[in-house]
Order: C-alpha cells, then structure tokens, then sequence
C-alpha cells in the first residue's frame, strides 16, 4: 500500500476542496493576483510548439498526412508565431 491510504479511519489524505467565495468589489480583491488563464506549466507550450514544427517539416518532407494529423500542433504554433511576431512585437508578452 502506498503511505497510508487504506489504513481506515486514521487514515490521512488531502482532500481537494472548491472555494465557494462570491469575489466582491475590486478593493476588496486588489492585493489578490490574478487568476491564471492558462493553468499548465510553461514548458507544456514548448512541448506543443516542438510537436508543431516536426509536424510541419513531416508533413511538408516525408509525407502529406502529417499536416492533417498534427494539425492541432501546427495551428498552435501559427498563432503563437502570430502573436508574437504580429500582435505583441515589442517583446512585453
């Protein structure tokens, strides 16, 4: 068994629990950071953005069908080049 997970009643495990706070006004929220719209770690994006390239080069070299089946990829890797090059090109992202 792992730790103690099955050891009945005395058993101690976290327990995740939902915050059932209703947010105020903006004073009351202003020292809190805001919440995080992309909750995965950073070096997600980078795995996605790798996939996205080699999906490309596969799909443009070795064979079509790449392009359809890393189309998530390659999608992602447009907009992210469009954001940075385009949107955002002073470097403030």
């Amino acid at each position: 068994m792992i730790g103690n997970w099955f050891d009945g009643p005395t058993a101690t495990r976290t327990v995740a629990r939902l915050s059932t706070q209703v947010p105020g006004n903006d004073r009351d929220n202003a020292d809190k950071p805001a919440p995080n719209s992309f909750p995965h770690p950073p070096w997600t994006v980078g795995l996605v953005l790798v996939a996205g390239v080699i999906t490309l080069l596969f799909g443009i070299l070795v064979n079509p069908i790449w392009l359809i089946v890393g189309s998530p990829f390659v999608i992602v890797l447009l907009l992210w080049l469009y954001i940075r090059l385009v949107v955002r090109p002073n470097g403030t992202l």
